[in-house]
């Protein structure tokens, strides 16, 4: 593994964070441990960016699948072996089915435990060194164009603008700093894939990546269903312990494709590969002009149409070869059935009768068999179940909101009423597993974040600031340095909180640790 190392890389680190493959015209980043130190955050930041600027590529995948990348050496997964009977494979699983779990912990950004064991908590330039590494690494996985310093318009040809796609293929878990993976171009979903914050159960903040101003837009980009709850969809995600699926990415716009299984990363790496670089995708055929055009057209200083020609279809190969290969994406069929259900009811849905699903050809399928396939999501149920509670401004009413539906559903004879009862106490025990003082200013930050007039920079400014002073509070070095002695194993069971309750928790308390605008 002596290769997979850099002069940054840590005596006590195996290998580098994360490593980079030239593939054809595609390039690959492995990422070869869940936390990276903040020269690797930096780094790999700077790298995205640039890619995402070269002319002379597709794109830029940032993948991982059932391989073990550091035993393979980072090689890519088109020129390995491809047998995997001794790996863990979804059709290996008998029993388990769709959903089973997940495999692999893809990236949480940074390790706040590593940072308490070497001490770095206590200088703010190394916190603030990290969470900027961070929140850069999620900027250039977004990608943007340049913008012109008088106009703040966008400069057609501008040398900084991001031009080919980043895709990412998050093949298991990403938590806190690794969501800054989610704004990429594409996020493709397998069933392995799932999103949850960790660090209020470690007595932290939201890491600067922008999820005080995504979550609240749920479902926006896509006009899925789930942006009528946004903001309960934001408040489940974030202060209720609670773990999103596949189906549940999908179906807020987190991720915008399904590939469902990640032996799909092998053909779509060759395919990224094989299509055209950025500077040689053409549409339109170039028009021939006579030396008396060009020379007219100089005189006048006006660009030659060829070079404008072919401008809005540049990236479209990426975009048609993830289409072709995905089970279905974000943008497509709404989870809305036509009798009101979040759930679809029916496998097949007549023409006409108002119920969505995703369709497939039927000439292709018997007719006993499904054309449609059923979406779901079950954090967008939730959100629908408990809107008005979730809505309220208060933290402390929100937990007390749900632990009288709680409490009351719980003798109810109807089943249903008592699962709903069940959905609540399990919500509920979500934000009392965690450091009061970390909900209630992530409900803060929430809120903050939902302002019309927010973007998505001045967000993460907000959260990197609040995470910084974070760091300095008691909750986070009381649950380190249980941690760090072996007494913390499980999410969530730390309770030596500073606070008993967030009701304990004072709005000073909060707006001290978000800092002034």
């Amino acid at each position: 593994l002596s290769e997979l190392r850099t002069p940054l890389t840590p005596d006590d680190h195996d290998t580098a964070g994360a490593a980079v493959r030239q593939m054809g015209c595609v390039r690959r980043i492995f990422l070869l441990n869940p936390y990276l130190t903040g020269d690797e955050l930096a780094g790999l930041g700077h790298y995205v960016k640039r890619m995402s600027r070269n002319r002379g590529i597709s794109a830029v995948l940032i993948a991982n699948n059932d391989d073990d990348d550091k035993a393979n050496m980072a090689m890519p997964t088109t020129v390995i072996d491809t047998d995997r009977t001794d790996k863990l494979s979804p059709t290996d699983l008998g029993q388990f089915g769709p959903g089973y779990g997940r495999a692999w912990h893809v990236s949480g950004g940074y390790d706040p435990l590593e940072l308490y064991e070497r001490g770095l908590h206590a200088d703010p330039g190394a916190v603030g060194a990290i969470l900027d590494g961070a929140r850069n690494l999620a900027l250039s996985c977004r990608g943007a164009p340049e913008l012109d310093p008088a106009t703040g318009r966008p400069v057609q040809d501008g040398a900084s603008a991001s031009r080919v796609p980043v895709v990412a293929f998050p093949h298991g878990l990403l938590n806190d700093g690794g969501s800054a993976f989610l704004l990429s171009s594409y996020v493709l979903a397998t069933r392995d894939t799932c999103f949850r914050l960790l660090n209020p159960s470690r007595g932290l903040s939201l890491d600067p990546t922008g999820l005080s101003f995504v979550l609240p837009r749920a479902g926006w980009e896509y006009d899925q269903i789930s942006a009528e709850y946004s903001s309960s969809i934001a408040v489940i995600a974030a202060l209720c312990n609670y773990e999103l699926d596949a189906e549940d990415l999908l179906e807020t716009g987190l991720a915008t494709h399904m590939m469902r299984e990640a032996s799909r990363l092998g053909p779509l790496e060759f395919g990224l590969g094989e299509l055209d670089p950025f500077d040689a995708q053409i549409v339109k055929r170039k028009k021939v002009h006579t030396m008396d055009e060009r020379e007219e057209m100089r005189d006048r200083n006006l660009d030659l149409p060829e070079d404008l020609n072919n401008a809005p279809y540049k990236g479209r190969n990426v975009a048609n070869l993830i289409g072709n290969m995905c089970e279905y994406d974000a943008a497509g069929t709404d989870i809305m059935s036509g009798n009101g259900d979040l759930r679809a009811t029916t496998a097949v849905d007549a023409p006409g009768s108002g119920r969505m699903g995703l369709q497939r050809d039927p000439s292709l399928y018997p007719e006993d068999e499904d054309v449609v396939v059923k979406r779901s999501s079950r954090v967008v149920d939730l959100a629908a179940t408990f809107d008005p509670i979730l809505k309220m401004g208060r933290t402390v009413d929100v937990l007390e909101g749900l632990r009288e539906v709680a409490s009351s559903h719980r003798s109810k004879s109807d089943p249903e009423e008592r699962e709903c009862g069940e959905v609540a106490r399990e919500l509920a025990d979500g934000m009392e597993s965690q450091s009061p003082l970390a909900v209630r200013v992530i409900h803060r930050l929430l809120q903050l974040g939902a302002g019309r007039s927010e973007t998505l920079e001045g967000c993460m400014e907000r959260e990197g600031r609040a995470q910084r002073n974070m760091f300095t509070q008691d909750d986070f070095k009381f649950w380190a340095e249980a941690a760090s002695k072996g007494k913390v194993e499980e999410i969530g069971e730390f309770k030596g909180w500073k606070h008993r309750g967030v009701g304990d928790v004072t709005d000073d308390e909060v707006e001290e640790i978000i800092g002034a605008e």
